[in-house]
């Protein structure tokens, strides 16, 4: 993922993690919903590829953990969209008497990112 949970729950501003695994479910929503919108698969573009350790007494492998090298306004709109499926959680709500499905301006840092194909 290009947004940790430690990402949302900073933004957020929750410090607890009694709400972790609804953090998880919305934030995975949010980052599937992202990459079909834009048309990238994150995991590829955006992963920086590095060695696996292996540990030569127990042949165990490990990938290290890395930041995604992902560009801020992808990263931006997948936290405020999973913010946004957080707290209002009944799936819309009314912004001055119109419907918004998705906080304002997610789209505009998103649209630059979208692939584009007819």
């Amino acid at each position: 993922m290009i947004v940790s949970l430690d990402a949302l729950r900073a933004h957020l501003n929750i410090t607890g993690e009694h709400d972790d695994k609804l953090l998880e479910r919305k934030l995975e929503a949010a980052h599937v919903a992202v990459e079909n919108f834009t048309g990238l698969n994150f995991s590829i573009a955006f992963t920086p590829w590095l060695p696996e350790e292996i540990d030569l007494e127990t042949d165990e492998v490990t990938t290290p953990e890395v930041e995604s090298n992902a560009p801020a306004p992808l990263k931006e709109g997948v936290l405020q969209f999973a913010a946004h499926l957080f707290t209002y959680r009944e799936g819309q709500h009314f912004e001055e008497n119109t419907p918004s499905a998705a906080p304002l301006g997610v789209f505009d840092l998103l649209a630059p990112y979208r692939a584009w194909s007819f």
